[in-house]
């Protein structure tokens, strides 16, 4: 049986942690850095003067990016066949798992646990439940790779309007090569250790499948950022998609809570050209949108439940 005290959970090398300590310690250093460049007098000030038309065409962002969450979810259970869980249990769970991993970070942990409340009364075990967690995880690592890739391969010069690198079109060669090899090795599914422990990978059909979720997710996620940059931040659609899709990738390896910092630094160093402080209020407000308030509606289901399940003895006598 699968728990907390397996080794996924303990067996973490000290090299590991070292890793792990250098790049937060390097990620809040470049955050505080950035911080202190920009004035939050004038950021306060823009925030007030954000239009009713952006708040909501932000909301509906969000909404879009976590019809693509929860689509993880349910395109995982169907394939996994767990008995007892409806696709819209599978959309509940994956809506608030998401709302607390983006918020809290630590996904394999605090995704598998969030889950676990809403399928306690079936037969999926803790494995299922990881699975689900790593064919999100796999999905959004090919659909950015492929992302990228193609972007690169259409227009080479992206990577340095965006402050990357100069070698472009063999960065998306590489990363286009890289997802098609992994999408022939994957076939009818494989299964691969972790940290001493074994995961399934789904099969191809399922992956390209969460592939459509995960295009949807980074699209509305994008799209909420990009509502509140200023036009000369947002002119160019394309770059500004790599740089978004790089800078969530950096979040994502920092193992920082939200990847705070990560994120936000990518997005800052990418937009030089542009008003500091007009970009750190977008960084703000897209928090606020994308990351505190779906965190802020989960938090509220999960007291619900709570709630509900406490009452659940006292309506039975």
């Amino acid at each position: 049986m699968f728990s907390i005290s397996s080794p996924l959970f303990k067996q973490t090398s000290a090299h590991k942690y070292v890793l792990y300590a250098t790049v937060t310690a390097a990620v809040m250093t470049l955050a505080f850095w950035l911080l202190r460049q920009v004035q939050w007098s004038d950021i306060l000030a823009s925030v007030g003067d954000l239009s009713a038309e952006s708040l909501i065409a932000a909301a509906l962002a969000t909404g879009f990016s976590f019809c693509g969450l929860v689509a993880y979810d349910v395109i995982a259970v169907r394939h996994l066949r767990l008995s007892g869980i409806s696709n819209r249990r599978a959309a509940a769970a994956g809506a608030v798992a998401y709302g607390v991993t983006n918020f809290i970070g630590f996904p394999w942990l605090t995704g598998a646990m969030v889950r676990n409340v809403f399928y306690r009364d079936t037969v999926a075990g803790i494995g299922a439940l990881m699975t689900v967690v790593l064919s999100s995880w796999v999905a959004f690592w090919v659909t950015a790779a492929a992302i990228i890739g193609a972007v690169l391969l259409l227009d080479p010069e992206i990577t340095m309007r965006a402050g990357l690198t100069s070698h472009g079109g063999r960065l998306g060669v590489a990363l286009l090569l890289g997802v098609a090899r992994l999408m022939i090795w994957q076939a009818d599914g494989r299964h691969i250790m972790l940290v001493g422990q074994r995961f399934t990978l789904l099969k191809r059909r399922v992956t390209l499948a969460q592939c459509g979720a995960a295009l949807v997710d980074l699209t509305g996620s994008a799209a909420v950022l990009y509502v509140f940059l200023p036009a000369e931040g947002a002119s160019d659609v394309a770059s500004f998609f790599v740089l978004f899709v790089v800078a969530v990738g950096a979040g994502v390896l920092s193992h920082i809570p939200a990847g705070v910092g990560a994120f936000e630094g990518r997005i800052l160093l990418g937009m030089q050209g542009v008003d500091q402080s007009a970009v750190t209020t977008a960084l703000v407000m897209y928090r606020a949108m994308r990351t505190v308030l779906p965190f802020l509606l989960a938090s509220l289901v999960l007291v619900a439940l709570a709630f509900a399940r406490r009452d659940q003895p006292e309506q039975a006598s």
